[in-house]
């Protein structure tokens, strides 16, 4: 997974960059389908914003955004959104493949009992 951190009139030094990395890899290290993600800081009216792109396998994206007065707070809100919204997503996903799962299996006990029936009957 590759992670890539660029600012928009925000000044960071490598400190704030390893921060954003650290904080981003072990976010999305549970994940297993994540090819990279970006990172955007910028300086707001009063605060620094941070936008955190995250791409997935095999299509897809996550987005989330946070604001705070310091970088690496809003490099954790933002970082911390994005958990979120994986999580949530896995859990999505685990409940479609449960569902599609049931209803297969529910259609192979089906013509099961059919066939049965016309053997028997």
């Amino acid at each position: 997974m590759r992670v890539v951190i660029s600012s928009h009139g925000v000044p960071f030094d490598t400190q704030i960059r390893a921060y954003a990395e650290y904080r981003l890899f072990s976010t999305l290290a549970a994940h297993d389908n994540v090819l990279g993600a970006r990172v955007r800081l910028r300086r707001g009216d009063d605060a620094v914003q941070c936008n955190v792109h995250v791409t997935l396998r095999p299509f897809g994206s996550v987005h989330a955004r946070s604001s705070a007065t310091h970088a690496a707070a809003a490099i954790d809100r933002a970082a911390g959104r994005i958990a979120a919204l994986m999580d949530e997503q896995r859990l999505s996903l685990r409940h479609e493949g449960r569902r599609c799962m049931l209803n297969g299996s529910s259609q192979l006990v089906r013509r099961a009992r059919d066939k049965a029936s016309s053997i028997t009957g």
